[in-house]
């Protein structure tokens, strides 16, 4: 079974966006071979995601499980996912966030680098905007008009690359396809992690456990990236750059989480992704508390599940 997370933290017509083509990569598909999971990361109610969600799970064919989590404190990007790898119960889980589109090819090409050697525990693919990895940016050399232009680029893609993959030094905060047996060895993300280095943090003990994080050259989707800050742009009316230097106030206090885990002498201040020293700390001493990060369910306190 593939289970297939989302993500949502308002951004109404991206999400529409997403929805409204989710299904179309999986025609044919068994339907009890598929499990949707639907994250509402505390929404403005005016954005009436809830709503969407509810929607779309009611569209979706007979025998296809869903579960829709809707909180009322926001978990931003990292708690999110420790939530949804945790509620999943597929093979393989696919992480989408709400600014990407995916396509049969996307996947397909996921699963299948996947299945090519048992240590690949993690695997991404290309796009259009990759956080700290130039070498996987794909842009269309055309604007794509509709699905069917993205469908076709995507198959284009596939069709070129194949089940090529290089591996990557570091995870970033981007689709990808987590397998089985790498959750059963690391566990979920880190929840000490309010948004930002906990994908780093997984990447990190993916490896410290022997397993491969690649990236799928053959594997494209669309991702407008940053969808989160240009919604937030939309609604406060603040500059980009006013928004990206509130982001790095948060980055910074993410990454002191990161080195009072991994490694007290790390610089005190982040510089770049590039100047971690993860290849040191892939064989260090486990950190207090060890690699393992177990499930977690959410406090109905805080989360609705439907």
């Amino acid at each position: 079974m593939l289970s297939i997370l989302v993500a949502i933290h308002n951004s109404r017509e991206r999400v529409i966006n997403l929805l409204r083509t989710m299904m179309r990569p999986f025609q044919g598909w068994p339907t009890a071979e598929l499990e949707i999971l639907l994250i509402d990361d505390n929404s403005d109610p005016k954005f009436q995601i809830p709503q969407l969600m509810s929607e779309f799970c009611a569209q979706l064919p007979a025998g296809v499980k869903s579960r829709q989590f809707i909180f009322n404190q926001h978990q931003h990007y990292t708690r999110a996912l420790a939530y949804g790898f945790s509620a999943a119960r597929g093979n393989h889980v696919l992480f989408i966030s709400h600014d990407m589109v995916i396509t049969a090819d996307y996947v397909r090409t996921l699963l299948a680098v996947s299945a090519l050697d048992s240590s690949i525990g993690l695997v991404r693919g290309v796009s259009p905007y990759v956080d700290c990895f130039p070498q996987h940016v794909v842009r269309p050399p055309f604007p794509l008009r509709d699905y069917e232009d993205l469908e076709a680029f995507s198959r284009y893609i596939s069709g070129y690359w194949g089940v090529n993959y290089v591996e990557d030094r570091l995870l970033t905060g981007d689709s990808m396809l987590v397998s089985r047996a790498a959750l059963d060895k690391i566990g979920t993300f880190d929840t000490r992690f309010f948004g930002y280095f906990g994908d780093i943090d997984f990447g990190l003990r993916l490896q410290r456990a022997e397993l491969k994080m690649v990236c799928a050259k053959g594997a494209w989707l669309w991702h407008e990236g940053a969808g989160a800050y240009h919604d937030k742009a939309e609604k406060t009316k603040q500059a980009m750059q006013e928004i990206h230097r509130a982001r790095m106030e948060v980055v910074g206090k993410a990454y002191q989480v990161f080195r009072d885990k991994w490694n007290k002498s790390m610089p005190a201040d982040y510089v770049n992704a590039d100047s971690l020293p993860l290849e040191a700390l892939r064989t260090a001493p486990a950190p207090e508390g060890g690699d393992f990060q177990p499930l977690i369910s959410p406090d109905p306190k805080i989360c609705t599940v439907r």
